[in-house]
């Protein structure tokens, strides 16, 4: 059995590279490919633009229209578009793999009632790697106890556009959650000067 894919975000990074691995899948297809209005790349070929042979598709802006026969649709775009793409899951009960970064606490609330009526996931990063490093996170401060001081620092690309980063945001709050302590009071972003030692819970 094929599975049915519209891809919410196309002409992105992630966007491109997915187009490109169902390109290759034997059990999913590119069933719409689809971008924000205003797009250069509207009624372009998505497999084209992800490096690939032509396959007739073309890249449009209606979502829900995209939605419309699909089993699933993967989103990786910007937190603009999420009220949208959640309003649309809902109008065509397709379920929702979310990968969009920069969601504010009410948009992260929405996905959590849409997952009370369709299946969905949503994770600030899908590698392997990435994910054992939050149970190792949470094993760790949990081992070495409240005393421990954690800081998270990372390195992006140029293109990278929300920062502290989905992953980053997610780390801290495994740390967080395993110290006992609420991330938005412990959590501190960016140090610079003479701004004094740590606190015994900061982030």
């Amino acid at each position: 059995m094929s599975h049915k894919v519209t891809m919410h975000g196309a002409a992105g990074r992630m966007g491109r590279a997915i187009i490109g691995i169902l390109d290759q899948a034997s059990d999913a297809t590119l069933h719409a490919a689809v971008e924000h209005a205003g797009a250069s790349c509207l009624g372009s070929d998505p497999h084209v633009l992800a490096g690939k042979a032509p396959r007739g598709l073309a890249i449009g802006a209606d979502l829900l229209a995209g939605l419309m026969g699909a089993d699933v649709v993967i989103d990786f775009s910007l937190p603009t578009a999420t009220e949208a793409v959640i309003a649309a899951c809902r109008a065509a009960r397709v379920p929702l793999v979310m990968g969009t970064t920069g969601l504010p606490p009410a948009q992260r609330a929405a996905l959590g009632v849409l997952a009370l009526e369709l299946p969905v996931v949503f994770a600030p990063n899908y590698s392997q790697g990435v994910t054992a490093l939050f149970h190792l996170a949470k094993r760790a401060t949990e081992l070495l106890g409240p005393e421990f001081q954690a800081e998270i620092t990372e390195i992006h690309h140029r293109h990278k556009v929300d920062s502290p980063s989905g992953t980053a945001m997610r780390l801290a709050e495994v740390v967080a959650e395993a110290k006992g302590v609420a991330l938005g009071e412990a959590g501190v972003y960016g140090r610079e000067g003479q701004v004094g030692a740590r606190t015994p819970d900061e982030i």
